[in-house]
């Protein structure tokens, strides 16, 4: 007989009661409590009891993310001064994972979710926004020419990047130096038109919007000109902060807000290509890449899943994090041309991150690779219910 696994069982237990020893969670108050894991709490996630969760989504696509999420967490624990709080929290959602990955496609999963683990929610239900990322096809050459224009960098030699933890802050800063002085990096337009950067392009792109897209979803597939494929993996950005095209096309009256999607935005400059240049310059943030092996990979070094990866404010929500999703997904158009949503509910991965997600209102879903993936992203607008998981007491 099939029996569900018990993550207080005995398959489970040595690693979970390791892992609730590892975690201090807040003393029971009158008031929801936030989460708290591996020393460090969570204030934006507070507990939420009788969460019916289902989990709908495909059982291989689950143990596939759980793998990689075991995979990438074991990465990550081996690193050298690794912080004791960052080890204790990753240690806690090993267990975790290795759980979820080995009750995944029983029967009994919804009940194995209930069970075992405390479902702690991000502000009001439906309050959070969930959008859309996958990873795009560009046409590229590896030299330029009349119609490979548009220069693709690596990371350059001098950008310096300095992660706060090791100052006992949190979060990333990114810069060059400068007479012995740590400042800001070069914005998009002093790399685009002063030529700021002293490095050759790793390759060049054919359209300037596909590019700028690239650069917003943080990774790609190259289609070379030759035939041949490479993946296109994220190497660092100049850290300046990111602003939305969509956003500045609303705010200027070029698109409705209603009407709003990533075709709506290759439409429009398709029609006002002499706009384009201006818009884009307005977004002082940009990206550089590296071509890798395997992948695609989110900002934590995991492999990311479609359907199952997001991409989170980790200053805000656990980075690794397990969490589970209740939300809307587009599934086709309408007669009218609207978008046909289609319930999602699924347990996710906390695995990657991104300069226009901050905050705890905003998560960023992730759909794959190709035209389906492409049409989810770019229509993906939907309210959403999140909740973070722990192991439950």
């Amino acid at each position: 007989m099939n029996t569900l696994p018990n993550i207080s069982g005995k398959v489970f237990r040595s690693a979970i009661l390791m892992a609730i020893a590892l975690m201090a969670f807040a003393l029971p108050s009158c008031k929801a409590r936030p989460m708290t894991l591996g020393g460090k709490a969570f204030p934006a996630l507070l507990e939420t009891t009788g969460v019916e969760a289902r989990e709908e989504g495909n059982p291989e696509s689950l143990r596939l993310a759980a793998d990689r999420h075991i995979e990438a967490l074991k990465k990550l624990l081996g690193q050298p001064r690794i912080p004791e709080d960052r080890k204790q929290r990753y240690r806690v959602l090993l267990a975790m994972a290795e759980g979820i990955r080995d009750a995944a496609g029983h029967p009994g999963f919804d009940l194995f979710l209930r069970r075992n683990f405390a479902f702690y929610r991000a502000g009001e239900p439906d309050s959070v926004l969930v959008t859309g990322y996958y990873t795009p096809l560009l046409n590229v050459s590896r030299s330029q020419s009349d119609r490979y224009v548009f220069p693709i960098f690596g990371k350059p030699a001098d950008l310096v990047s300095v992660n706060l933890a090791d100052f006992s802050k949190e979060g990333h800063i990114y810069g060059r130096v400068d007479g012995g002085r740590l400042v800001p990096y070069y914005s998009r337009a002093e790399i685009e038109d002063g030529g700021a950067l002293r490095e050759e392009p790793i390759m060049y792109a054919a359209d300037r919007l596909a590019l700028f897209f690239l650069h917003v979803q943080g990774s790609g597939v190259a289609m070379l000109d030759d035939g041949s494929r490479a993946r296109m993996a994220y190497a660092g950005r100049n850290g300046h902060p990111y602003s939305s095209l969509g956003k500045m096309l609303i705010d200027d009256g070029k698109i409705a807000r209603e009407r709003m999607s990533m075709e709506a935005i290759q439409e429009y400059f398709a029609a006002h290509p002499d706009e384009l240049e201006g818009y884009l310059r307005k977004n002082a943030s940009y990206v550089f890449f590296k071509i890798a092996d395997g992948g695609p990979f989110g900002s934590t070094g995991s492999t990311v899943t479609p359907g199952r990866t997001i991409a989170a404010d980790a200053g805000t929500f656990p980075d690794m994090g397990i969490a589970y999703l209740e939300t809307g997904v587009p599934a086709g158009k309408n007669p009218d041309g609207t978008v046909k949503l289609q319930p999602y509910r699924a347990v996710i991965f906390h695995q990657d991150a991104g300069a226009a997600i901050t905050g705890p209102k905003h998560i960023d879903l992730y759909f794959g690779e190709g035209e389906q993936a492409a049409f989810m992203a770019g229509n993906m607008k939907s309210r959403g219910t999140l909740y973070y998981l722990a192991p439950k007491e």
